[in-house]
């Protein structure tokens, strides 16, 4: 449909009518012609007050079912305009920097590039090792080394304890006594590294724009509250990246979608995701109680059946068992009982009972995972039962559950879904809006 000069500023105004929204198109007018007409009755009876009234109401029924709408049109709310410069993005539509935690360590860490320098002064050799020597840091051999100042290649990455960084890498002390391999990054290259390391080849490009518009907001959102030497880490501690060269695949992603990030109450979300749900979502609440919590509540997903975590079961030896669950309180020796003790609103375990050493000890269902290990125990959506000398649990899904369901925005890509709408179920609630 086409409405000559019904558009800001006299222009001509295209409204794509689909089939589904013909009959709300319908239901709006009807609304007009039945407010139109009370309108008219009330004028002649010298109401002028009460037509106003009416005018004012039917204005903000015809918004609200307006922006309906456009919901129903492109998923998630259209761009608005920029993020605002308090919300960590770099003014003058310039893409910012992340600094990402590429590699720590206890004590050392190995590095080493072609052409290899240390604040512009060639090394021999290519490869040294930074070590922590009291609080601060030195050269294996060497001298003292200071913090931040940058080691550079003449050709091709960084590599730090095996793992590639793109461009320059510094190193900083850590609080733990360790030491941190920190890569500054433009933000596309940042979104393409992740989608390299956190999303198969071949998976649909729908599914792809949903994963690098949450990898980049995720990013932002770290950024803005990182009062540390790094904003990420490069790890499932935050997001999987992988400083290598970015397959075409990766880079024609990050590209389609450059500059756009989901935005919670003005300013870059807390756009959570994992790698399936096992059905539902999570509220963010019931996994980081301690953390500010983001608007967008639990949702069905229903589309990450086909994912390789839609069923898994482990078996744990009670000895073994035991031994992971000693720091929660428990006696020595093996685990004797274990049970579910409460569930979260979504059906997840938020708390578990377990009994080793004559000793008792309640372990919420988060803590639980981290230590058995999250690779071992791959969500909380779980049944555990005493198997002999052992435990089995038998669960659904893989991570912590809250956001993108990776799998599920497959399944739902597959369906013909496109990323902004695939967003729009994940993240109900929040904006879409170019940063850049």
């Amino acid at each position: 449909m086409v409405l000559p000069g019904a558009g800001p500023g006299g222009r001509t105004l295209r409204l794509r009518l689909r089939p589904g929204r013909v009959a709300a198109l319908l239901a709006i007018l009807a609304v007009l012609a039945m407010g139109a007409g009370a309108a008219l009755a009330w004028v002649s009876a010298g109401d002028s007050a009460a037509l106003a009234d009416e005018n004012r109401g039917l204005r903000a029924a015809l918004a609200a079912l307006n922006d309906r709408l456009g919901r129903w049109e492109g998923g998630a709310s259209a761009p608005r305009g920029p993020v605002g410069p308090d919300a960590g993005v770099a003014p003058g539509g310039v893409p910012p920097r992340i600094r990402v935690a590429v590699a720590r360590d206890g004590s050392a860490l190995a590095v080493a590039a072609p052409g290899l320098s240390y604040g512009g002064t060639a090394i021999g050799g290519g490869e040294v090792v930074v070590e922590r020597r009291g609080d601060a840091l030195a050269l294996r051999g060497g001298g003292p080394l200071a913090a931040g100042t940058p080691f550079a290649s003449a050709s091709g990455p960084v590599r730090v304890a095996g793992q590639a960084a793109p461009g320059d890498v510094a190193f900083h002390p850590t609080a733990d006594g360790g030491l941190v391999a920190v890569a500054e990054v433009e933000i596309e290259r940042y979104v393409a590294g992740v989608l390299a390391a956190e999303i198969p080849r071949g998976w649909e490009a729908a599914a792809l724009g949903a994963q690098a518009v949450a990898a980049r907001t995720y990013a932002l959102w770290r950024r803005a509250g990182a009062p540390g030497p790094f904003d990420v880490e490069g790890t499932t501690a935050d997001q999987v990246f992988s400083g290598e060269e970015p397959e075409a695949w990766a880079t024609a992603a990050a590209a389609a979608t450059r500059g756009m990030v989901l935005v919670d109450r003005g300013r870059p979300a807390a756009a959570y995701f994992h790698a399936a749900c096992g059905g539902r979502t999570e509220d963010a609440r019931a996994v980081w109680p301690d953390r500010e919590a983001p608007s967008f509540p639990p949702v069905l997903c229903g589309r990450c059946a086909r994912s390789p975590f839609a069923s898994w079961t482990v078996t744990v030896d009670a000895g073994e068992l035991g031994a992971a669950l000693a720091p929660a309180g428990l006696g020595p020796g093996p685990t004797t009982g274990l049970r579910v003790a409460g569930e979260t609103a979504t059906g997840r375990v938020a708390e578990v009972v377990a009994t080793a050493g004559g000793r008792e000890a309640r372990i919420p269902g988060n803590e639980l995972r981290r230590l058995l290990g999250y690779g071992r125990l791959r969500s909380t959506s779980f049944a555990v039962r005493a198997d002999g000398p052992a435990f089995t649990f038998s669960g659904t899904g893989a991570g912590h559950g809250v956001g993108l369901c990776q799998w599920g925005a497959r399944g739902f890509a597959r369906e013909g879904l496109e990323w902004q709408r695939i967003l729009a179920v994940y993240y109900p609630g929040l904006e879409l809006r170019r940063a850049y």
